[in-house]
């Protein structure tokens, strides 16, 4: 059965900028939004598994007016699955997506009863007009966008793959994502390969790197981590981390200790070591676990 919903918004944005002879006067922006989004899921269940492909088209119209201010907050646009039915794709505030666009994707989901579950997703934005608002890399230039690609494959094992990529109309990568991970009762490691093109997401130079994130709850109330980023382009370490938490009911202690291997004519590697007590027993926590009464043995 086919589903449909229509938004409507109006954003009011007050600017008084100081110190700026470019912006002397304070600037007051209204944005009104209009969206219609239109979806068509189709199922299909069998004894071993329910699969789900959704065509979806989502018009979004708006148009911001009160003069140019200064952008601090949009300056990376980030394009892939997830932000591809957004109705502002930058960062921030201070830049708004403009003009009459389409979202158009399709997405599929199959869930398994061995436990085996994968999603993928493939979509694209057609403009009215090109405003010129985004750079060739971002993806998002010209009246047709690049194409997005999404996917994640989760197994009983719990292994779970994603994979992220931004392909332009002639199938040149401008992004692309590849994540593996693990989740267990006590431990948890993902691994990421990222490879960026230059001036995608603000970039001025292309980006290529390894991450990889490490978890271990290896007694109670304990938990150490470990991070380690390595910049493939220049073939060097970018930062690494170690982490030891401690927490109950009423107290959660965290020691960690950085390195940021990054250096340049006006910053230099540093090391930092850090020591954080946050007392979580006076009150509900913000996940609504725990309260002053949970501290009373202690």
């Amino acid at each position: 059965m086919a589903q449909a919903a229509t938004t409507t918004r109006l954003d009011v944005d007050y600017y008084a900028i100081r110190q700026d002879i470019a912006f002397g006067t304070p600037i007051t922006r209204l944005t009104p939004i209009a969206a219609f989004d239109m979806r068509l899921p189709l199922s299909r269940a069998t004894a071993k598994a329910t699969s789900v492909i959704e065509p979806r088209l989502q018009i979004v119209w708006s148009n911001p007016s009160g003069g140019p201010v200064p952008n601090d907050d949009s300056t990376q646009v980030e394009f892939d699955a997830q932000s591809l039915f957004s109705l502002n794709r930058f960062a921030g505030t201070d830049r708004v997506e403009t003009g009459l666009r389409a979202n158009i994707g399709v997405s599929y989901s199959r869930r398994a009863v061995s436990g085996t579950s994968f999603d993928a997703v493939i979509g694209k934005v057609i403009r009215l007009n090109d405003l010129g608002q985004f750079t060739a890399a971002s993806g998002l230039s010209g009246i047709s966008s690049s194409y997005v690609l999404g996917g994640q494959l989760i197994l009983p094992s719990k292994l779970r793959l994603v994979q992220r990529m931004v392909v332009d109309n002639g199938f040149n990568i401008s992004r692309n994502e590849t994540s593996l991970g693990f989740k267990s009762e006590r431990f948890d490691i993902d691994t990421t390969y990222l490879w960026l093109l230059k001036d995608a997401a603000g970039n001025t130079v292309d980006r290529q790197e390894w991450l990889m994130n490490a978890g271990l709850d290896f007694a109670d109330n304990w938990r150490t981590e470990a991070k380690y980023r390595y910049d493939l382009q220049n073939s060097a370490p970018s930062d690494a981390g170690l982490a030891l938490t401690y927490r109950n009911d009423c107290i959660k202690v965290d020691f960690s200790l950085s390195r940021s291997f990054i250096s340049s004519s006006n910053v230099a590697a540093s090391t930092n070591v850090g020591l954080q007590v946050t007392l979580e027993g006076f009150g509900a926590r913000l996940n609504g676990i725990g309260s002053a009464s949970n501290c009373s043995d202690y």
